[in-house]
């Protein structure tokens, strides 16, 4: 067990001008049951800043940023700022049930090593309601299918793990837990699931593919080509995702011609049957 200065596990909830959902997310971080944690807020340039006076709880912590740094920067000030073994990371839109943690430490502590422990996810989209089940995973393949396993906001790791693999990218204003993913499958890790939706998730498409198109272009320059860690395998499935990335962004801004076109190129690249490399178990309410 940790000791009375040092919390178990870490929260880091990173937000930026999000301030009515962001309540919501602090206070089922602060409700979770049977684990000794800390939360911290990162304040990532938000104008007004965060006024967090009417949370009174010795468990959470508020960090700013003089300006905004995007999402990875925000992360990374949490984890700088942590004191836990094991870190949690929440989205500023989304929530946990309350024994998400218990549930995830109990699998992190029987697995040891270099294990991410994740959880099944709800999901909202459009009035329409899903609920996700990722698998376990090891190895370049299964995480060069993108983001399948929610990392933003299902994610328990050992502090050891982000000790060896580094911090996020801070240039990369969007894809950035991807790029963290692969490099730390590159490292040998691994992912176990606790199969329960333990988190919500409230999805809102981005539509700005040029963000998106620049993130791409430094993932495959990092992750794919001459020097690449991955297996030949892996490098394809990275390609054929980006590609599916900047379909879906273009598909979200209307350009629905070039939105095709890169979905074209995915497949030729990959070939399958569905639009998506992997697809976990999902169950629509």
């Amino acid at each position: 067990m940790a000791s009375d200065n040092e919390p178990e596990i870490s929260v880091v909830i990173p937000v930026w001008d999000r301030h009515e959902s962001l309540f919501g997310a602090i206070g089922s971080a602060l409700a979770q049951e049977e684990v000794d944690h800390e939360v911290i807020v990162v304040d990532d340039g938000s104008d007004p800043p965060l006024d967090l006076r009417s949370i009174v709880d010795t468990r959470l912590r508020l960090i700013r940023h003089d300006r905004n740094r995007g999402p990875a920067a925000a992360r990374n000030s949490g984890v700088a700022a942590s004191r836990g073994r094991y870190l949690a990371f929440l989205d500023s839109d989304d929530v946990w049930a309350p024994r998400k943690l218990a549930l995830q430490l109990a699998v992190a502590r029987d697995a040891g090593g270099l294990t991410a422990v994740g959880c099944g996810w709800r999901i909202s989209r459009g009035g329409v309601s899903a609920v996700v089940i990722p698998a376990d995973a090891e190895g370049g393949e299964a995480f060069a299918a993108g983001a399948w396993h929610g990392a933003g906001t299902t994610m328990l790791l050992p502090q050891g793990a982000v000790s060896l693999i580094g911090p996020q990218d801070e240039d990369l204003l969007r894809l950035e837990d991807l790029d963290w993913y692969l490099r730390f499958a590159a490292a040998g890790g691994r992912l176990k699931i606790v199969p329960q939706p333990l988190a919500t998730i409230d999805w809102r498409p981005h539509d700005d593919f040029r963000e998106i198109d620049r993130a791409v272009e430094r993932i495959l320059a990092r992750h794919v080509g001459p020097g690449s860690p991955h297996s030949a395998a892996a490098q394809r499935r990275i390609v054929a995702y980006a590609l599916l990335v900047r379909a879906s962004r273009r598909w979200h801004a209307r350009r629905r011609t070039a939105a095709l076109w890169f979905l074209l190129r995915s497949w030729l690249v990959l070939p399958r049957a569905t639009v998506f490399l992997d697809r976990p178990h999902r169950s629509i309410e």
